[in-house]
């Protein structure tokens, strides 16, 4: 299979990303299941200056970069699509096949499969087009507006969603629930699934095992999460200061991706100047630091699904964590150490690292469990991948009343066909077993969907070798 993935990137395009994390999983996990699998990525196109510069580095085994005008704002660029997606990968004139398109961007994906498609929806491919939500955006965070909660229901309701965690399906529902129809809003909830971002396990291991062994000697309290506002910080960094401050020789630290000026503000407070701070550091640096300590804080609101706790939680770290939807959802109700109140907070740890040992000894293991159990992408993407090529498998058999009376030509051209060909080569033989007919002319209704004809190709031919080149080209067995 191909896969499209338009990812949300951040103003700095950092590799600590959820999305670039994510899709370094997605793409191992999958080669082990397809090693043909090949994967578009659309990244955003760097001029001299650019924040962009020297960020992530998307590249790897079968994998194409296609660089696109992006904003640097994540929430413009939510609701933002480029000529390049037209021109590229539109089934009449893009020169790019695909199976599967999966974007992180839920606001964009009408516009997009209307982008992707022949306007005459007779002769059309129907692309498919899948939303892997990051975050669900409502009038009560961050304050976005009406319009973006319905573009954000409009996409859910128009392919399917892959959903990070039940309470953040929930919240989906309840919004959608404002702005459509009863019978949209079950077509939402028929094509949604959940399935958490994850951790890839294996990977985290590979980095920071060894500092797990080399703890600092004074307990050590980690705070790790953005240094937003929205996400209470500040309350956190006060319920440390407070353990601190009652006479416990603790050592605190900040660890984040967050820049040094971010990080100058707290330095630079009298209160909190007993707190170390590491920031800027690229992921193997903070999981690194982050595996020196032995417990950490979160006082945070909004989460759909946080990375950065589990990974902690997986490097062994006790987490002291706000009673929420999403903390219940990643530890369990039953958890102990969820507070109420930033008072709470402060005598939970106050107990965690008087009794440190023992605390340590019955939840470490039973949390790490749970975390393999669920919230390991080495799992989470073959179970990802049966779905789409479910989905993939659906589409095709859909389009058998379509492509049917095509599929003997298709059969010729392609014994005509050298060993390797590609989209231009199976086009020419097209026209040379047809009796004329060209699957490039443009001449509106007269038109054929170049690539409805190679999704016909492909379904009568399964053994064709994908070569994984940018331009789609093929083997013979």
């Amino acid at each position: 299979m191909r896969f499209a993935y338009s990812p949300v990137v951040s103003s700095r395009n950092i590799s600590a990303a959820p999305s670039y994390q994510w899709f370094l999983a997605f793409r191992r996990y999958v080669l082990l299941e397809d090693p043909n699998a090949v994967f578009y990525v659309l990244i955003p196109r760097m001029d001299a200056g650019d924040a962009w510069q020297e960020g992530a580095d998307w590249s790897g085994p079968r994998t194409h970069l296609i660089p696109v005008q992006m904003a640097v704002s994540q929430f413009d660029d939510l609701s933002l699509v480029t000529r390049e997606v037209y021109d590229r990968f539109n089934e009449r004139f893009g020169d790019l096949h695909f199976d599967v398109w999966i974007t992180e961007k839920p606001m964009i994906a009408p516009i997009l499969k209307n982008l992707l498609s022949f306007k005459i929806r007779q002769k059309s491919r129907h692309p498919l087009v899948v939303n892997r939500d990051q975050f669900v955006v409502d009038v009560d965070w961050f304050k976005v507006t009406a319009t973006e909660e319905l573009l954000e229901a409009a996409g859910w309701c128009c392919a399917p969603t892959v959903f990070q965690s039940d309470h953040q399906a929930k919240r989906a529902v309840a919004i959608a629930r404002k702005h459509v129809t009863p019978a949209h809003l079950k077509r939402m909830t028929e094509m949604m699934r959940t399935w958490p971002l994850g951790i890839d396990c294996a990977d985290v291991d590979r980095i920071n095992s060894d500092e797990r062994g080399e703890k600092y000697d004074d307990i050590t309290i980690n705070y790790s999460h953005k240094l937003f506002l929205e996400q209470r910080f500040l309350q956190s960094l006060k319920i440390m200061d407070n353990v601190l401050a009652g006479g416990r020789a603790v050592r605190l630290q900040i660890v984040t991706g967050s820049s040094a000026a971010k990080l100058s503000m707290i330095r630079d407070a009298r209160k909190y100047r007993y707190i170390s701070t590491y920031g800027g550091m690229n992921r193997p640096a903070f999981l690194k630091q982050v595996a020196r300590a032995h417990l950490f804080i979160s006082n945070s609101i909004y989460e759909d699904f946080s990375a950065t706790v589990v990974e902690q939680i997986w490097t062994g770290l006790l987490p002291v964590l706000l009673r929420a939807p999403w903390s219940e959802y990643l530890v369990g109700k039953e958890y102990p150490y969820l507070f109420r109140t930033p008072e709470e907070g402060g005598a939970m740890i106050r107990y965690v690292v008087d009794n440190y040992e023992a605390v340590r000894d019955e939840w470490v293991p039973r949390l790490r469990e749970q975390v393999l159990a669920r919230f390991d992408l080495a799992a989470i993407v073959p179970e990802m991948l049966e779905w789409m090529q479910l989905l993939h498998r659906e589409r095709i058999e859909g389009l058998r009343a379509i492509t049917g009376p095509i599929r003997q030509l298709v059969r010729a051209a392609v014994d005509v066909l050298p060993a390797e060909f590609g989209i231009p080569d199976f086009a020419a033989a097209v026209r040379k077993v047809g009796n004329g007919v060209d699957i490039d002319r443009d001449v509106e209704t007269h038109s054929t969907s170049r690539m409805l004809v190679v999704d016909a190709m492909l379904a009568e031919h399964p053994d064709l070798i994908d070569l994984g080149t940018e331009r789609p080209t093929w083997r013979k067995p």
